[in-house]
């Protein structure tokens, strides 16, 4: 049984560790992103997804929708490349659009209409990482009031 719990905190404290590791990441790359040159793109029509609601009557309240906005651009010497990033559903876009598009100079495929950190990623990780990391250590603790309770 010691082992076998033993082996369910590890678990959770490396998948702890890596949540905190992605969400680290998450903010770095994003912060790079700033520094990045820009282009002039294309925008191609937005498609729009709706996902279900969370109530049966299907409120449009807790309706999300998600829409895309696909875009394509150049980078002179490396050639053409596209993307896909989640844009507002008020911002009006149409097909042939002018957008700015901000890419990695090392790696061109890599790019975003948004530069800057995003905050969403990281809280959602950060938060991941450390209930997982309370979860590890709560673990621990009550294995190690039983064995502590077995040997006596």
């Amino acid at each position: 049984m010691f082992t076998k719990v033993f082996t369910i905190t590890n678990l959770l404290l490396f998948f702890s560790i890596a949540c905190i590791l992605i969400a680290t990441y998450t903010l770095y790359t994003s912060w790079q992103s700033t520094n990045w040159p820009s282009v002039t793109g294309k925008a191609s029509l937005p498609s729009n997804h709706t996902k279900g609601s969370i109530n049966s009557h299907k409120s449009p309240i807790l309706t999300t929708t998600i829409t895309e906005i696909y875009y394509s651009y150049a980078v002179s010497d490396r050639g053409s490349f596209f993307g896909i990033a989640p844009i507002n559903k008020n911002t009006n876009f149409k097909s042939n659009d002018r957008v700015t598009v901000y890419y990695n100079p090392n790696n061109p495929k890599q790019s975003t209409l948004q530069p800057g950190p995003n905050w969403v990623y990281f809280i959602v990780f950060l938060i991941l990482g450390c209930i997982l990391a309370i979860g590890a250590y709560s673990w621990h603790k009550k294995v190690k009031a039983l064995t502590n309770k077995d040997r006596s």
